[in-house]
């Protein structure tokens, strides 16, 4: 464990009966030991927050702070911690100008706070714990968040011993197929779930997902051994149970990482230019936050069908995006000053909207043309359809 030791700011209040703190880190700055020097960046931050206002590290008198590798650690730590800190070298001159905060090693079986000898000037404050390496399980596990609220509270959680099986159809439900996961597509809709905030009840995260049958119960070209990709719920670990209707067969020409990257986004995009919208060649759709997953592949779809794209996207690196795939028209979309041009150049036909800032969605719907379309796919803050004809009585609106 690492604990940060808050030192007298004179000298003269460190007696001889002054405890010394054991196990020193030395070279805590040299070229082998970086380990140490990281986790000095944390307990500078907490020394910072203790309101110490300069730090300082042991190094080995041999080591110069003038080097490139204690430069960068210090220039880290100064700029992490934002305070200033400096190397003291062993056999240097024992005097503290100012109080310093110095990095030492605790044994496990040491308490977490020590008592303060007020003779001493010496105060210890708080461990900072490492994360545990029991967090894992034997055999096949899948992540859940326990409980939601936050990305950190997601916890393996061992699947039952009937999913652990295969190599025959006794494992499997009628209709399904076990998955050996290779690799599985993260989207919004998965942070939203760990987080807590997604409506519902959408059930354990990772439903894009890419790999290889080891079950199935099904006579068809879903067969063990069988590369796949497609939906399911709860495939974030090391095996999954699919419906043998929403996997297919994987491409020899794809990855597992593209082919999990695909399913969500593509079939969302198809629903919504297809299914919903019929959007024919020819006319012009508005697709906000087109460099994000459902957006780019909202571009190939459009292209497909012979459409005119017309995007928007946050940031000038993600408009370069766009414009590098022969996308023309690039507006912003962290506000509604993309109205102007938009109306200017006689409007779009449908919009594929993601966008929940105040004024996006009524700025998009006056971009619309007499008649024109409007899918909402975003999650949180989204109109109801009351709300959308009183604005637009002559739009069609899908959620």
């Amino acid at each position: 464990m690492y604990q940060a030791v808050y030192m007298a700011d004179k000298p003269a209040q460190q007696d001889a009966a002054t405890p010394t703190p054991r196990n020193l880190l030395t070279a805590a700055v040299g070229a082998t030991s970086f380990s140490a020097a990281a986790a000095s960046l944390a307990i500078a931050q907490q020394a910072a927050t203790l309101g110490v206002p300069a730090g300082q590290l042991s190094a080995a008198a041999e080591l110069s702070s003038g080097s490139s590798g204690v430069s960068g650690v210090l220039k880290s730590l100064a700029a992490e911690a934002n305070m200033p800190v400096t190397v003291r070298l062993d056999g240097t001159a024992a005097g503290v100008a100012a109080q310093v905060v110095e990095i030492v090693t605790v044994e496990s079986d040491q308490p977490l706070f020590s008592e303060v000898d007020t003779q001493s000037a010496v105060e210890f404050t708080s461990v900072l714990l490492p994360q545990p390496p029991s967090r894992t399980v034997a055999g096949m596990y899948r992540f859940e968040a326990k409980p939601h609220g936050a990305l950190s509270n997601l916890m393996p959680v061992s699947l039952p011993e009937a999913a652990a099986t295969s190599g025959g159809s006794s494992s499997c439900p009628p209709g399904t197929v076990l998955l050996s996961v290779k690799a599985v597509g993260i989207n919004f809709r998965d942070v939203l779930n760990v987080l807590g905030m997604y409506p519902g009840d959408p059930g354990a995260p990772g439903s894009d997902v890419a790999g290889v049958v080891v079950s199935s119960s099904i006579d068809s070209s879903l067969q063990p051994g069988t590369a796949v990709f497609g939906l399911t719920v709860g495939a974030l670990g090391t095996a999954v149970s699919c419906s043998a209707n929403t996997v297919v067969a994987m491409p020899p020409c794809l990855s597992f990482e593209a082919a999990s990257s695909m399913p969500t986004v593509f079939i969302t995009a198809q629903m919504a230019l297809g299914a919903v919208t019929a959007v024919s060649s020819g006319e012009h759709v508005l697709v906000h936050a087109a460099a994000g997953g459902v957006g780019l592949a909202a571009l190939q779809v459009l292209q497909h069908l012979g459409a005119v794209a017309v995007c928007s996207a946050g940031s000038p690196p993600k408009r370069s995006l766009l414009r590098s795939l022969s996308v023309s028209a690039v507006v912003g979309s962290r506000d509604s000053m993309f109205v102007g041009p938009l109306a200017a150049a006689g409007g779009v036909d449908v919009v594929l909207n993601s966008l929940t800032s105040p004024g996006m969605v009524a700025g998009s719907l006056s971009v619309l043309r007499r008649g024109g379309r409007f899918v909402e796919i975003g999650k949180r803050d989204i109109w109801a359809p009351a709300a959308v004809a009183g604005e637009r009585p002559d739009v069609s609106y899908s959620l």
